[in-house]
């Protein structure tokens, strides 16, 4: 089986881009207010934004949601994350946002950021998490001490613990480089393989492929194979749950690669944290 580009995609034309100012200088691309918002922060120093390394991503989620663009810290607030009405967030609030008041639901992304986080911040983003918004981390090898950042003061509070390490495969597979490596025990959740397809391969594809990994010296895993290039593992407990993992076959062994937490006080707003942000590049397609 092929490694899944999770964000496939034609390539992002800039001209795209074009989108309406809004107010504080953040912009979008929709104007529908229901549509679920997801916002590109820019503004700590990501080495990946909706102009570099997410563009793919970004041209492939533009006719689904309404997608914003957070560019000054200064609008790292509340009335931005969640909305005209929502920066008085207080426990007398129904489900931690006043009614009416707020737009639709919104996800953030972090694409590596490379800035450390003020204690003002941090308090926006819980209650950015804990008003409705969900969060993406996406961080790469070395952790938050490479990086330069401080996103795990927040992250441990959830669970969840980006390790200052690296993921290398010890059996070399279709990708040479040690540091790429393509897992195939790596899901520890069914629903990511239903929701990427992974039985929609034939019969016959798929005995090649294993005899292929077989060939190798590589163990072939049940359902999706998917590449993990120059990321680092993550440290879990609850009430995060991991949701991929290192495998049998690269180093660190069974290491946690991906999480998902949830609000206590609110379940169903969720963080998402992944060791790595090459989510989407065609050379690992």
């Amino acid at each position: 089986m092929p490694a899944f580009d999770v964000f496939g995609g034609q390539e992002y034309d800039g001209a795209d881009a074009a989108a309406d100012a809004g107010p504080r200088g953040y912009q979008q691309t929709s104007n529908s207010s229901d549509a679920t918002r997801v916002l590109f922060s820019c503004c700590k120093g990501e080495t990946h934004t909706h102009k570099t390394g997410f563009k793919q991503l970004y041209r492939r989620l533009r006719s689904m949601y309404s997608l914003e663009k957070i560019d000054n810290r200064e609008d790292l607030c509340l009335e931005v994350l969640l909305g005209p009405g929502s920066s008085g967030l207080n426990n007398s609030m129904q489900g931690g946002l006043q009614l009416g008041g707020a737009a639709g639901p919104a996800i953030l992304v972090l694409g590596c950021p490379t800035q450390p986080f003020t204690t003002a911040e941090f308090d926006t983003l819980r209650s950015f998490l804990k008003g409705g918004g969900s969060l993406l981390v996406c961080m790469s090898e070395g952790g938050e001490a490479k990086a330069g950042t401080n996103v795990n003061y927040l992250l441990e509070e959830l669970g969840i613990a980006v390790n200052t390490d690296a993921v290398v495969r010890t059996a070399h597979y279709k990708y040479l480089h040690p540091k790429e490596a393509l897992i195939s025990d790596g899901i520890l959740n069914r629903a990511l393989g239903t929701a990427a397809g992974a039985g929609s391969k034939s019969t016959a594809d798929a005995a090649l492929d294993s005899e292929d990994a077989s060939k190798d010296g590589v163990t072939g895993g049940k359902g999706l194979d998917f590449v993990y290039p120059y990321g680092c593992t993550l440290s879990v407990q609850p009430p995060a749950v991991p949701i991929l993992s290192t495998g049998k076959i690269s180093y660190p062994m069974q290491r946690p690669l991906g999480e998902c937490s949830s609000v206590v006080e609110h379940p169903g707003r969720d963080c998402i944290a992944v060791g790595y942000v090459l989510l989407q590049a065609a050379a690992f397609s």
